[in-house]
């Protein structure tokens, strides 16, 4: 992989463009695996933040038929 990098040096190393093309090499893309059937509601902040609401004191997970507001 270090070697494909290589050619990558003119890239920022923390941007997208930088992973999509890293992955491309190997034949990847970073939308492999997105699927029509699920809703992607945010980064995974906003997925700890949704977590953090519904996870009770002693870890358990609050049914979803529960009003949480």
């Amino acid at each position: 992989m270090a070697r494909k990098r290589k050619k990558l040096g003119h890239l920022d190393y923390e941007s997208k463009l930088y992973w999509e093309r890293l992955l491309t090499l190997d034949g990847l893309s970073m939308e492999r695996g997105r699927s029509d059937h699920l809703s992607y509601v945010g980064d995974g902040g906003d997925l700890e933040d949704i977590q953090a609401v519904r996870e009770t004191p002693n870890g358990r997970i609050t049914p979803d038929d529960i009003d949480l507001t």
